[in-house]
């Protein structure tokens, strides 16, 4: 009798799991994804609520305490290159697990925004920003990236992250072709960013990179005085930057240290400046975020001491038709 009772029992879940199935058909298991962005797609029948969607363990639709549904199709930004695997799993109505993965290769240098998080953390296929387990980075500002995928004048460029190929200059005033950067021969920029969202300063992206002369840069987040960069926050010492061959736009990714409080509605300022008299780097512009009237939230200072220009001024107006690029991520 119980033997009876225990084949009925798997017949009926037999029954039961009949038409109801998760299948990733792309990208398909054994492949090399050459290219992202990279659609995630994938059939489902007799699976309620939403069905949960993890890379290399990580899952991706638990985050800050909400569940999102990136759903059938929806676009892996920021895979970084080497082996993974894709997981789609959930339940049917009577609680039986479905699931499908997928094991496959991103090709190097297929992932022009992808890039190493701190320690302890991963890069979220989907947003592009650090997690650590369910808790991300929230994007405070940004003129570039991932969230301007949808917009027009992110697709009528050709840039694989939704910005500009022309650039601003970052000079000592003892550099090399500066002038053809800034048609100054001494630069330090500022611009200033009203957080969306509250929280502790994370990282900072910019599309940032050297020249020529010294590789010694600079970047500093400051509060605002009065329209201008005041009480330095956070400092962040830049050496060794990676030259920025056109037209590579990869943006550079700064981390904090010290996670300065950031608030929604109050003014403050990301500066960056070379720290050596010869030093010569570049900062892409962004596609669409033009200066307000009379550049007073594009700023760059034009002397300095020694060739080297001082994060305290004199500032001035950018001249300028569109501000840097940049993105201020907090936690």
């Amino acid at each position: 009798m119980r033997a009876r009772l225990q084949l009925l029992a798997a017949l009926l879940s037999v029954a039961l799991l009949s038409g109801c199935s998760i299948s990733i058909t792309n990208p398909p298991n054994g492949s090399t994804v050459a290219t992202l962005p990279q659609p995630l797609q994938y059939t489902e029948s007799g699976v309620n609520g939403v069905p949960t969607i993890s890379l290399d363990g990580n899952d991706l639709t638990d985050i800050n305490g909400q569940t999102f549904q990136w759903g059938s199709g929806g676009l892996m930004f920021t895979i970084p290159p080497g082996s993974h695997s894709v997981t789609v799993s959930g339940q049917t109505g009577w609680n039986y697990n479905v699931s499908d993965t997928s094991n496959f290769t991103v090709a190097a240098n297929a992932c022009p925004l992808c890039y190493a998080c701190p320690p302890g953390q991963f890069l979220h296929a989907f947003m592009g920003l650090c997690c650590t387990g369910n808790k991300c980075d929230m994007q405070g500002f940004s003129n570039f990236g991932l969230s301007l995928f949808s917009a027009p004048i992110c697709s009528s460029s050709q840039s694989n992250d939704c910005m500009n190929q022309n650039l601003e200059g970052l000079c000592g005033g003892q550099g090399t072709g500066c002038s053809g950067l800034a048609n100054m021969a001494i630069q330090m920029v500022a611009v200033s960013f009203s957080p969306q969202q509250s929280g502790a300063l994370a990282e900072i992206q910019v599309p940032i990179g050297w020249r020529n002369g010294a590789n010694a840069f600079q970047a500093w987040i400051t509060s605002d005085n009065a329209g201008k960069p005041g009480t330095v926050l956070e400092t962040f010492p830049l050496s060794n930057l990676r030259t920025l061959p056109f037209p590579d736009t990869t943006p550079v990714h700064i981390f904090s240290a010290a996670h300065p409080a950031l608030t929604t509605g109050t003014n403050y300022w990301l500066v960056i400046g070379p720290t050596g008299a010869t030093a010569v780097g570049s900062w892409n512009l962004s596609l669409g975020d033009s200066p307000a009237a009379g550049s007073s939230n594009f700023l760059v200072n034009v002397t300095g001491t020694n060739g080297v220009p001082s994060i305290n001024g004199p500032w001035v107006p950018a001249t300028a038709v569109l501000r840097p690029a940049f993105e201020i991520d907090v936690r």
